[in-house]
This record gives structure tokens, C-alpha cells and sequence, in this order.
């Protein structure tokens, strides 16, 4: 709890991580930044059940990135509670994000249902932990392994990749499961040294690289399932999410060639790639991302 916001700012804290169990701490908690120390950052590690509409609208009026532990119980019995609380989150525009412990998911096919599950929510980003995992008579070691090399290129691709605005309309056109199309890229990962054992350095990789090692995937993947006259849209689909990224946030401006006017590719619509394809109208545009007093936005070139 903050219990002396004078001292966040008195100190220039701008960001914050905290670990919140329940709905009173939580609502006292950002009733403080708000009223106190309304520019500061906070992640906040805490219980998916406590989420309702009252907290949404104290959320949306700080800076702010949910933390939920995805349960074992999320893919049965508290299916509809996840379905339900997540739903409200989607419809506020809440950045949030899954912690999973893969020693909840105790053979190889639950871990990947628990995956696939996972990212059908949008969360922003998964991060799974691997270093409890011992072989046991359901799970071997070669599984370990393979969870290992799936948690990374799911980190890769996925969290850093920033991947979560078109992730789904992308399984959906290669008619994938989200964990068969991750456990493709690390498969590629290592044909192109560039996997969990070669050391390669995530930290290091700035999300322009690792976007160029989506679109070099994804690539072939579309060759493989006859869509390569899908891929301009997707191409077009990718580069631009991923240069309004980086513009919010390392303030990166860049230009942009497109196949597709950017105001469609931003559009609900693009979410169905074929149809997209199939009844939109080329327009090749000139681009340039730029920081405005709304966030990262293109104007033309």
C-alpha cells in the first residue's frame, strides 16, 4: 500500500510494481494515486475474482497494467467467472496481463490448452514460469524442454513482440491454434540460431528486429497454407501496430509504405484477413508515425 505518496514524488518515482489481494486495499490504493500522485505507473499483481465495474472506472483514471495469476480452475470450473471478469476488462480498454506457473499445468496438453485459453483473452502480455518443473510420470523431460523453447518464442513472438492487436486474426487465417503456431516459430527459432539455447539475447533485441523475424516467419507460414495473397494485409497489419508501438513507447517516429489505407487496417474489419483481402481496395499509401497530444497517430506523407 502507498501509505506516503508525498514520497513518490518527492523521490521522482514514476513507476510502481504491488501485489493487492482485495477490493478494499485496491480501491483505497488508487484513491491515493488519483488524488496524490496521479502521473505515477503502477503494475498490480492481484485477483481476477475482485474485478467489477466500480474498479474498472477507478483503473481507467490512473496509469495502470493488471497482473492475474491464470488458475488450473480457469479452464473448468471458474471458466465463466474468467470469460466474465475479462470481458469487462476488454470492453474498458484495460491493459492487462496473465502470470502462469506451469507447474499448475502438469502434462505437456494441459500446458498447451492452458496457452491457447490464455491468449484468446488478448492480455497484453503471459509470462510463464518454468524453474519449479521436475519430470514425473506424465511429464518427461524432452516436455520440459518443449515447454522451455514454447515460453520462449511465446515471449519473442508474443509479449515483446507485441503481437496481442493481431495475434488472433492471424491463428485464425492460418487456422492455427495459438500454440501449434508458437511451437512452428520455435521450431524456426532454432533453424535460424535464434532460440533459447543459442543464448540469443531478448533483453537486447529491440522490437523492430523481432518484428522482422515475425514477418520473415509468418511469411513462410503463408506460403505453407497457400495464402500468400493474404500477406500484404497482414504484412501492412503487423508493421503498422508495430510502428504506432514503438512510437507510444520509446517516442520513435518512422515511415511507412502500405498496400492498404491505415484507417481500414485499424479497422474491426481487418480482423478477418481474407475477407479483408478479398474486398478491400489496394491503396498504396505514404506514411509517417508521429507522437500527438492523443498518442502515436499517422499523417500522411
Amino acid at each position: 500500500m502507498i501509505s506516503h505518496p508525498e514520497l513518490i514524488q518527492k523521490n521522482g518515482i514514476t513507476e510502481l510494481e504491488l501485489c493487492v489481494p482485495d477490493e478494499q486495499s485496491m480501491t483505497k490504493l488508487v484513491e491515493i494515486v488519483i488524488k496524490s500522485c496521479p502521473d505515477l505507473n503502477l503494475t498490480i499483481q492481484t485477483k481476477l475474482e475482485i474485478i467489477n465495474k466500480k474498479l474498472i472506472d477507478l483503473f481507467l483514471q490512473i496509469s495502470c497494467c493488471l497482473e492475474f495469476d491464470f488458475e488450473r480452475s480457469f479452464l473448468d470450473e471458474k471458466k465463466k467467472l474468467c470469460n466474465k471478469k475479462i470481458s469487462l476488462l476488454n470492453e474498458s480498454g484495460l491493459v492487462f496481463g496473465f502470470l502462469i506457473d506451469s507447474l499448475n499445468f502438469s502434462t505437456m496438453k494441459i500446458f498447451r490448452t492452458c496457452l491457447d485459453e490464455a491468449i484468446s483473452y488478448y492480455p497484453n502480455h503471459i509470462y510463464i514460469e518454468n524453474s519449479t518443473l521436475v519430470p514425473t510420470d506424465k511429464l518427461s523431460t524432452q516436455d520440459i524442454k518443449n515447454i522451455r523453447n514454447l515460453t520462449f518464442a511465446l515471449d519473442v513472438f508474443y509479449s515483446n513482440g507485441r503481437a496481442v492487436p493481431w495475434f488472433l486474426a492471424v491463428t485464425n487465417v492460418l487456422r492455427l491454434r495459438p500454440s501449434v503456431l508458437l511451437s512452428d516459430f520455435a521450431e524456426w527459432q532454432r533453424c535460424n540460431n535464434c532460440c533459447l539455447e543459442t543464448g540469443f539475447d531478448l533483453e537486447k533485441t529491440p522490437h523492430a528486429e523481432i518484428e522482422k523475424m515475425q514477418l520473415a516467419f509468418l511469411k513462410l507460414k503463408f506460403e505453407e497454407k497457400h495464402l500468400s495473397h493474404v500477406f500484404a494485409a497482414t504484412s501492412d497489419l503487423i508493421r503498422l501496430h508495430g510502428a504506432l508501438s514503438r512510437c507510444d513507447c520509446e517516442g520513435l517516429q518512422s515511415d511507412l509504405e502500405l498496400s492498404y489505407n491505415p484507417e481500414d487496417l485499424l479497422s474491426p474489419y481487418a480482423m478477418n484477413l481474407i475477407s479483408f483481402s478479398e474486398e478491400t481496395c489496394m491503396e498504396f499509401v505514404s506514411i509517417k508515425i508521429v507522437m500527438t497530444e492523443f498518442g502515436a497517430n499517422f499523417i500522411a506523407q
